[in-house]
């Protein structure tokens, strides 16, 4: 895979991203929008080039990419070049979708809350803890 920045317009949700059809939870989506306007894109999403010269079609990341689009029509955050990973052009779609989805872990609640109490400890501000959860 190469690394690349593509702007958002260039950006589409992959046909075969094995959550193509999935309507996001809207307040996981705002909370998500809110944490990528505070702390930036922190994981690159993973594409591959459609037919349409120029076109990029999400295959995980679909998430990020539905908050990614809010942010724009809301007008905030520095969204000119989204971070990117693509996949060549012959690389199998549904495998690597369905990876990237099956593999997340959530965090159990003690260490969430360790997380939290060590962003205290350091001086970090309560609203942009709350950015986090």
């Amino acid at each position: 895979m190469k690394n690349a920045q593509l702007s958002l317009d260039q950006l589409e949700i992959h046909p075969r991203n094995v959550r193509a059809g999935t309507a996001y939870d809207e307040d996981g989506l705002a909370a998500l929008a809110a944490n990528i306007e505070a702390f930036g894109l922190l994981q690159p999403l993973v594409v591959q080039a459609l037919e349409a010269k120029g076109r990029y079609g999400v295959v995980a990341g679909g998430r990020r990419l539905a908050a990614l689009k809010r942010l724009a029509e809301a007008g905030t955050g520095s969204l000119d070049k989204i971070s990117c990973r693509v996949l060549p052009k012959d690389a199998a779609v549904t495998p690597a979708s369905l990876s990237e989805n099956a593999m997340q872990e959530v965090m159990s609640p003690i260490a969430e809350f360790e997380a939290f109490v060590a962003m205290v400890d350091e001086g970090r501000a309560i609203d942009n803890i709350a950015l986090l959860s």
